[in-house]
Formats: structure tokens, sequence, C-alpha cells
């Protein structure tokens, strides 16, 4: 057992453990959720599998109610454990995990009891009809993960995040051989699916909160704690909830939305909504990386909290770049090829493709939103990040909703509701924080339109060019465009945004690797 030391500061090796199993874990649970979600689609049908997203919706509407402790624990957990409150630290720790058990408890009763009324009441009675028990299945899995969400805060606040992902990166894995199993050797019903869906994930939970108790050696008790204790959680988690319910209010309430056109059309908008956002996770990751930076620099230290803001936007702008070049051209295909010619209708996969054009321009403003989140919860401004998310998510279904009452785009409107709510979250931010660091506006703005007119420059050429790439385009034409996009993000990103130093330093480490 591993003690937290005093600072909690890792070494350089446990950074790269932590850095090598954060990554390893992400691009394993994206190439595992490509699989599964292809073969499963192939096999159901986008209508079966509109009602396993359905259910996996409204289940993470319920992981809210883990009371923040993903998000909040490893934040106050640090702190406490520094300064040597292992009492204080042991009562919000059983605080979080007897709160999730109450929540647990009270879901279960509602399910057991009311839960095709409730079921209807929230969805109508048309997607509940004959699917209630693959509902069933995901809404009862994230109840019964509630009290397990502590792990997290645990092996988070002792920066062992390589152990947390390890034991992930094994359900990942044993989840996708599971669903193989079921849908290509058993050839089983998607009840059978759901519930392999589910398990792996709630066992890697139990394993992850019983190491998270014995890495920070705090002990859950079912006693002890009082009115303020409980009081004191939710004090800390408050901003945590608002901004983890903003951020998942615009994908999940349109995902929602698109029920009303039938579960086709909800398969036809959360798969792309997935692939994008699955793939600009890369470039929002320096978001999390570079919140410890932040708080380090807030006292005191404006010039350098400016000069790591915008450098971070810079990067995560430019990294989202080619991302979304990749999404634009060669998505169409990938997409027809993944799904295949399964049960699904010319429609259905029309309005698919459709929707993953449009969400891939929104997409690129995921990352440096990312990033100016992560500066403003490194220098307190935890507020003020989780309302600016509110009203962007707000704002993006909106005009989702109001696209589809008054159009005629169909499940398309909700596509660009999205990119509308992306875009709104990323200026809605910077516009908070520039009110919140020194630094000139003019250098904030330009680090997000410098690489937004590069995007629009690698995507525009080509598609002038070579036409607009869809699913019957030709391999060539589609290769063809890009290496055109990649050549052009290539050299403008060495000639116009990056500075003279980065290249230096880039020159410096290619010629110290060839010699």
């Amino acid at each position: 057992m591993q003690q937290v030391n005093s600072t909690n500061v890792p070494s350089a090796r446990q950074t790269l453990r932590n850095v090598m199993f954060v990554w390893g874990h992400k691009i394993a649970y994206i190439m595992s959720s490509l699989i599964v979600t292809g073969v499963a689609a192939r096999s159901y049908g986008l209508e079966e599998m509109g009602v396993w997203i359905l259910g996996t919706t409204i289940a993470s509407y319920l992981a809210l109610l883990d009371f923040g402790a993903t998000s909040a624990l490893p934040r106050t957990l640090p702190r406490l454990l520094s300064e040597g409150r292992h009492a204080e630290t042991s009562r919000l720790v059983s605080c979080a995990v007897l709160l999730g058990v109450g929540v647990c408890l009270v879901g279960m009763l509602v399910v057991v009891f009311n839960g095709v009324g409730a079921a209807q009441l929230v969805l109508g009675e048309n997607a509940v009809v004959g699917h209630y028990d693959i509902l069933a299945v995901a809404v009862v899995a994230a109840l019964v993960g509630l009290p397990l969400k502590a792990g997290y805060g645990l092996l988070a606040a002792a920066n062992r995040f390589d152990i947390y992902f390890g034991v992930d990166l094994v359900g990942v894995i044993l989840r996708l051989l599971l669903a193989l199993l079921v849908v290509i050797e058993w050839r089983m019903e998607i009840f059978a699916f759901a519930l392999v869906a589910v398990l792996p994930p709630l066992l890697c939970n139990i394993v992850q909160l019983y190491l998270g108790v014995r890495q920070v050696s705090v002990p859950i008790k079912f006693s002890g704690f009082s009115r303020a204790t409980v009081h004191e959680m939710i004090s800390h988690t408050s901003s945590s909830l608002l901004l983890t319910f903003s951020t998942m209010l615009l994908a999940q309430g349109s995902t929602l939305a698109a029920t009303k056109l039938g579960m086709a059309s909800v398969s036809a908008f959360a798969i792309p909504l997935m692939l994008v956002t699955q793939a600009v996770s890369f470039s929002g990751s320096l978001g999390a990386l570079v919140t410890p930076v932040v708080s380090s620099l807030s006292n005191g230290k404006e010039k350098a909290l400016a000069n790591v803001a915008t450098g971070t936007i810079l990067s995560s702008a430019n990294m989202s770049v080619p991302i979304v070049v990749a999404l634009f051209f060669a998505g169409p295909a990938f997409v027809h090829w993944w799904l295949g010619a399964g049960k699904e209708d010319h429609t259905s996969m029309q309005q698919l493709i459709w929707n993953l054009q449009i969400l891939s321009i929104g997409a690129f403003f995921v990352g440096p939103a990312s990033a100016v989140r992560g500066v403003l919860l490194g220098a307190g401004r935890h507020w003020e990040s989780a309302f600016s998310e509110l009203s962007s998510a707000a704002l993006g279904l909106g005009v989702g909703l109001a696209s589809l009452e008054l159009t005629t785009l169909d499940v398309a409107a909700l596509a660009v509701g999205v990119s509308v709510g992306f875009a709104a979250r990323l200026f809605i931010a910077s516009i908070v924080l520039q009110s919140r660091i020194r630094s000139r506006a003019f250098d904030l703005f330009m680090s997000i339109f410098k690489p937004a007119g590069l995007l629009l420059l690698c995507v525009g050429a080509p598609t002038i060019v070579f036409g607009f790439p869809d699913a019957d385009s030709a391999l060539y034409s589609l290769a063809t465009q890009l290496v055109m996009g990649a050549t052009i993000w290539a050299g403008g990103a060495w000639s116009f945004l990056l500075t003279p130093a980065m290249r230096c330093f880039v020159v410096n480490k290619i010629r110290k690797i060839i010699s």
C-alpha cells in the first residue's frame, strides 16, 4: 500500500506512467466503441441500437447524482491529505459513498414499482413499448455505479491514474470480447448485448474503489459524519455538478429530442456525435493537463499565466484542425464501411452522414474550449466556467429544437444546434477568461481565429478542387483530399501558428534524433 506524499506531487516516472495509461485507455476505448457499435448496428439495425443509445443517454444523466465524486474529490482530497486532516477526508469519502447508496436505493424502488410509468412520462409511450427491458438495464447499471464513483476520486487524489485507467482498460477489453461473442458467435438478442455492455464497467468500479481505499488509507465508515459533513460535500460539488450537467445538456438533450423522430434518427444523430467527440477528445485533453499548472501560477504571476493560457488554447486549436480534416473527408466513407449493409435503410444512413459532416465542423471548437475551461478551473473560477458551459449548452439546444420545429432539416437540425453550442462554449468562456487574466484581447482571440482560418483553408481548398466528399466518392479522391488538407495544415501551422522559439525547438529535436 502506497501512502500519499505530503506535497501530492508525482515523480517524473509516475507522471509518465499516468500519461501512458490515460492515452492507452483512450485509444483502446475509442477502438472498442467503434468495433462494438459497428458490429451491433450491423446485427440489430439502427432502430434497436437507437433504443440502447437512448438508455445510455438516460444513464448518463443519472451519473450526475454521484454528487461530484469524480470531479470534486480529486480537487478536495489532496489538500486535506497534505494538511494531515485524515479524519475529515474519511468523512467526506464516506459521505460521497453513502449519498450514492441512498440515491441508488431510491432509484431502484422507482424502477421496480413504477419504472414503466416513469419512462413513459419522460420519453413518451411509443419510445417505451417493447423496449423497457433494455432501458432498465442501462438505468439499473447507472444506479448501482453511483456509490462506486468515489474510487476515481481516491485514486486521482493519490495521483494513481495508472491504476484507475489500467483497471478500466481490462474492463474495456473484457467488454469488447463479451460483446463480440454475444453478437457474432452466439447471435443473442440485444438484451444480452446490453447486459455484457454494463457488467464489465461495474466490476471495474468495484475494484477501483477497493484499490482507492487502500492507496489513500482512508476507511469508509457508516457513522461519524454529521449534517455539516453532508453540507460541506454538497458545497464542494455544486459547481462540479453544474459543470457536468451543462456539458451533458447539449449532447444528451439533443439525443433525447431525436426520439420524437424515431429510434433510427436517434442512431443517425448519436453515432456521428460519438465519433466526433471521441476524436476531438485528444486535443481536448490539454485542458486537464493545464489545470494544475495554472493553479500554481494564479498567485502573482499574471504574465506567465496569460502566456500559458494563450499557448494552450492555440496548441489545442491547432491539434483540432487535422482531426476535423480527417473526419470531414474520410468520415462518410468510413461510416459507410463501418456500419456496412445492415438493417438500416438508405435514408437513415444518408442522415447519419450529413450529421457527421455538420458535427465535424463544430468539433473544431471543442478542443480550445476545453483548454479555456482548464485554465478557468486552475485559476479557481469554477462557477464562471460552469455558467459559461450552461449558457452555451442552452443556446445550442435551443437552436437545435427551434430548427427542428421551423425547418425541414429533420434530425440534421439537432446537429446544427450542437455545432452552434460547441462554438458558443468557446467564445463565451473566452470572454470570461479575458476578464480574469491580464492578456491582450487580440492575443487571446487570435489564438482561436488563426487556427480557424487555417481549418477553412484545409477544408475549402480540397472541396473546391475535388468536390464535396460523400460515401460514394472514389478512394483515390478521398486520399488526395486528405493529403492536400494535411499538407495545407502542416505548412500553415509551421508558418503562421508556431512561434520562432517553437520552430527552433522542433528543428533541434529533429537534428538530435537524426544525429
